[in-house]
């Protein structure tokens, strides 16, 4: 069965997102929380929520599968960038450890969403590799690309190529 595709330019037909409710929580949960996340402020929680219904909008519009991941007690502030936690494959998901231990719930946050989907978890980065989805780009159907540093380490990259 063909679950994801393994291009970042062709058509997307299904996408994973989270809501600003389900992330942010509140403006009283922000204001608590931005600067451990290592924020540069605190975000604009109603401001948030205007932007994201936009964006939803948009999403809704074009692309025939929208889900939402849910909120979380494992997960944080930084857990409404969704494409963070995981890589989906034709085949299924690698899902990752990502680089900042606060995120670190946010993968099995990720894996609950991919079961209840259906979608089979073919392997997931761990142990001391990290990796961010913001760092991995496939270029092709074949050919992928990892960006090194502080988030995804040279560890997780050779995890994700075995």
């Amino acid at each position: 069965m063909h679950y994801g595709c393994q291009s970042m330019v062709g058509t997307i037909n299904r996408v994973i997102s989270k809501h600003p409710d389900n992330a942010f929580i509140s403006q009283a949960n922000i204001n608590q929380n931005w600067e451990e996340f290592n924020y540069i402020s605190a975000p604009d929680y109603a401001n948030a929520l205007r932007e994201y219904e936009k964006f939803e909008n948009i999403l809704r519009d074009n692309i025939p599968h929208v889900h939402y991941l849910p909120a979380n007690n494992h997960t944080g502030l930084d857990s409404i960038y969704a494409h963070d936690t995981c890589k989906i494959t034709s085949k299924g998901a690698i899902l990752f450890n990502v680089g900042k231990v606060l995120r670190r719930g946010e993968t099995q946050a990720t894996r609950a969403l991919l079961e209840d989907l259906g979608i089979p978890i073919l392997g997931e980065i761990g142990g001391q590799a990290t990796m961010e989805g913001g760092d991995v780009v496939w270029l092709d159907e074949k050919t992928v690309a990892f960006g090194r540093g502080y988030r995804t380490n040279a560890a997780g990259i050779q995890q994700f190529k075995d």
